[in-house]
């Protein structure tokens, strides 16, 4: 029970608690110190505790106020107690005052609990001795004292037996409490937007309670930006206002721009344990929105040191090869010198990012930019047709001569990137940029770049009628160079789409200066023999397709050769292989998941393959060759669950793609017999189906696996059968006899068609049961 004094302060009937602090804190300790900047709910949080102690508890509560001194802190402690006796002696008033608030409590049968609130105040040495001094005194006195930030006392007291320390990071509220705030303050909000605003503050309670009040609001009221600052210009934020602002200028904080940006006065791990104690750094980040006041805060009391600190950052990450968070930090410095130098040198990665693009181009002259033909296509998205009109204002720029060669470079970017609808964008740019005599050489390219853009979609109409286009630059016919590596490539992968007979003429690679082109040629020659009876070469398969690990920085060729090794291990039988090289690729690929559905049918996991294909339909438009692939496997995969008119509906989406794109090779990576089950009688998807030459694709694939269904039991002792123990161990381990494992283990093997232990492993991880082995 509590005894209410009229000194306490009032407890909001919105007022939630952080639960973890909650639970493991049931009552005050002898002595607390509770360290937090201003509005972390420090009082609200021992007035909570007093109100639910269940001992009988006298509380007093003391305020301190700025310039308080040795007598005039007693008397206010005597004040707030209602202690009437007179003492003089100030070295004996702490012992007095113990004594007399001591017989007090001893009379009432009570704990008092003396909350020193505002001890930041207090800046009188012989103040901390004589507190210090009641706390050894003692007995029936808990102590609580609030500051907002790291004093002597708080060392004094943390020595003594039993205190505690609560920081702000124990202050701040999560999700379950912002919720519950939401509701008690009638702002109900659910938790996902609660995770959000507390992430967004960190869990300050202050700011949570303004920002859902601005929820509530129709115009912001800016409460949070005004609340920070009032805090960070307070004497007691001096340790942490200046680190907190200038840090806000990075929106990620790591080792290297801690110690860049800390100064010569404070290292970073002391910047990093003042911020983290003061609730202000969250998972090694500053909270979003305290990050943002914080900066907008710096520019506008000191402004040239906030510049200095942006153009340090962007230093740092031009430095680092991050040009968009390079650029970012220009565009807030507004150095124009060093935006111009950032937006020359890394046009083609800004294209990705039209917004930080154009803050930075804001701010150069148009003049500026008509000079630079990297920024006339910055400015443009890379597109002529719409580029601002700087050239009608100040005539034909020099700049523009320049432009079909960095598109050129652009769409070759974009194209090994696996970035080909806008590959196939820019090489149609290209094409129009130099659709002028004299220039052959870069309309073949730009034609040819197209054509393969277009055919690796699975666009092959498109694709014949740009290579057509290509060949017909009869001016640059002699010439062996990108051109002419680009019309071979794409003449291999739209022979090998139309499952014609024969093969295409060799890809001219002598003059190419693009290596990834000369070793794209190689795994696409290769990928081909690997189908074809008549130039089957696995040594030439395994040499190119050790670009699957080889080769990361061109997705274009790994994706080329992941498909080639999947190809070859299907063909081989060796379902494991496939699994383990799929498991190891990255999941950035597109073209991984369109394999994993193929392996999951060829394994038998047909619910596997539907859940991957779900999404088939989507990519008919601009991906035709991934619609048509994924659109195959699912109507096998549904045929072979009972799903008939399900799997006949997929069929005739794929024929219908297909024939809108004379998109041949898909089919022949399912099973034959698979595709003339569905078709049935329906005589135009038989027709579509007997003009497919099956017989091209050499020795076959296998039949799908059957689906295989364990039992958890069977599952459980499969996974045991990877390791080392005897069938006497498993049945020991799991509590069964040794004849019961042994007939699991005979149904292990039935089900999977194996006779030994190392077989039913093997088959397991084929069916993708077992993890790939490492």
């Amino acid at each position: 029970m509590v005894d209410v004094s009229p000194g306490l302060p009032r407890l909001s009937t919105s007022y939630v608690p952080p639960s973890e602090l909650a639970a493991t804190t049931t009552a005050l300790p002898a002595v607390t110190v509770v360290r937090a900047p201003r509005g972390w709910g420090k009082a609200s949080w021992v007035r909570w505790m007093v109100t639910r102690s269940t001992e009988e508890v006298l509380p007093v509560w003391v305020r301190l106020t700025p310039g308080l001194d040795e007598r005039g802190f007693w008397h206010r402690m005597r004040h707030a107690a209602g202690v009437s006796a007179a003492i003089e002696d100030s070295r004996a008033d702490s012992a007095a005052f113990a004594a007399v608030l001591g017989a007090q409590a001893a009379r009432r049968a009570r704990h008092v609990v003396l909350v020193l609130d505002g001890y930041h105040h207090v800046t009188d040495p012989r103040i901390d001795r004589g507190v210090v001094g009641l706390v050894r005194r003692g007995g029936l006195i808990r102590t609580v004292v609030l500051t907002r930030r790291e004093q002597p006392i708080e060392h004094l007291l943390l020595a003594e037996p039993g205190a505690t320390l609560v920081r702000a990071p124990d202050l701040a509220l999560g999700a379950d409490e912002v919720a519950q705030n939401a509701e008690l303050s009638g702002r109900p909000i659910d938790r996902e937007e609660a995770a959000a605003l507390c992430a967004d503050v960190g869990g300050w309670p202050a700011l949570v309670r303004l920002l859902l009040r601005d929820r509530q609001s129709r115009a912001p009221r800016g409460g949070l930006e005004r609340f920070l600052a009032a805090t960070l210009r307070e004497p007691d934020a001096a340790e942490f206002a200046q680190p907190l602002m200038v840090l806000s200028a990075s929106e990620h904080l790591d080792g290297p721009t801690l110690a860049d940006l800390c100064g010569e006065d404070a290292t970073p791990e002391s910047v990093r344990r003042v911020l983290a104690e003061s609730g202000l750094l969250v998972g090694g980040q500053i909270p979003e929105r305290i990050r943002q006041a914080a900066a907008a805060l710096l520019a506008e009391t000191d402004p040239p040191l906030a510049r200095r600190v942006r153009q340090r950052l962007a230093d740092r990450w031009r430095g680092a090869g991050d040009a968009v968070r390079a650029l970012e930090q220009a565009v807030a410095a507004e150095d124009h010198r060093l935006i111009e130098e950032l937006a020359t040198s890394s046009w083609m990665s800004l294209l990705d990012h039209p917004d930080v693009a154009s803050r930075a181009l804001a701010q150069l002259p148009d003049r500026l930019v008509a000079q630079r033909a990297e920024l006339l296509l910055l400015r443009s998205g890379g597109e002529l047709r719409a580029r601002r009109p700087v050239t009608d204002e100040f005539g034909q720029s020099p700049a523009l001569a320049r432009v079909p060669e960095l598109l050129e470079r652009l769409a070759l970017r974009r194209l090994l990137a696996v970035d080909l609808a806008r590959a196939q964008h820019t090489f149609a740019e290209l094409y129009r940029s130099v659709e002028v005599p004299g220039k052959p050489r870069q309309r073949r390219t730009a034609a040819a770049g197209h054509a393969l853009a277009s055919a690796l979609l699975g666009q092959r109409r498109r694709g014949l009628a740009w290579y057509e286009l290509a060949e017909s630059v009869t001016e640059a016919r002699a010439l062996h160079d990108i051109g002419a590596c680009l019309a071979g490539l794409a003449r291999w992968v739209l022979h090998f789409d139309g499952a014609e007979p024969g093969s295409p003429a060799s890809i001219e690679t002598s003059g190419c200066p693009v290596p990834e082109l000369v070793e794209l040629a190689e795994v696409i020659e290769a990928a081909f023999a690997v189908r074809d009876p008549a130039s089957h070469d696995l040594m030439r398969v395994e040499f190119a397709s050790d670009r699957v690990d080889a080769d990361e920085t061109s997705p274009l060729i790994v994706s080329v050769a992941l498909s080639l090794q999947v190809d070859v291990f299907l063909l081989a039988g060796e379902l494991d292989r496939c699994r383990s090289l799929l498991a190891r690729t990255s999941g950035g690929l597109r073209v991984a998941e369109t394999l994993a559905a193929r392996v999951d049918l060829y394994t038998g996991d047909n619910v596997g393959a539907l859940r991957r294909t779900g999404g088939f339909d989507q990519w008919a438009a601009a991906h035709p060759r991934r619609a048509v692939g994924l659109a195959l496997v699912r109507a096998c995969a549904q045929h072979r669950l009972g799903l008939h008119t399900e799997a006949k509906d997929t069929l005739r989406f794929a024929v219908t793609v297909a024939q809108m794109h004379w998109l041949v090779s898909a089919f022949l990576m399912v099973p034959r017999q698979d595709l003339l089950a569905i078709a049935g009688e329906q005589q135009d998807l038989r027709a579509f189906l007997d003009r497919i030459p099956f017989d091209r694709t050499g020795p076959g694939y296998p039949p799908p696996g059957a689906p295989v269904h364990l039992t958890d039991r069977e599952f459980a002792v499969l996974r045991d059968l990877q390791g080392p123990w005897s069938l006497t161990v498993l049945a020991h381990r799991s509590y069964v006899t040794v004849n019961t494992v042994r007939t699991q283990v005979r149904a292990i093997y039935s089900k999977l068609g194996v006779h030994t232990r190392a077989d039913a492993v093997r088959r397991g991880r084929e069916l993708g049961l077992l993890p790939p082995e490492s």
